[in-house]
């Protein structure tokens, strides 16, 4: 982003964060044990892109 584009976003807080890894119960175990985050909770989900080819993913998710 130029610095013009990155004057006008004024976040005041984080609502939620994603990150995309290859393995998300390994993640997840890993950050319980090393931050304490958790309980975790999963959702596997699926679809179609733009372009009609099919993608599925599983979502972790923890609440703090």
């Amino acid at each position: 982003m130029e610095s013009s584009q990155t004057d006008k976003l004024q976040l005041k807080a984080a609502d939620q964060i994603g990150i995309v890894v290859k393995d998300a119960d390994k993640v997840a175990q890993s950050w319980s044990s090393m931050f304490g985050i958790g309980p975790w909770t999963s959702q596997e989900t699926s679809g179609t892109d733009a372009k009609g080819r099919p993608w599925k993913a599983k979502m972790v998710f923890a609440s703090l």
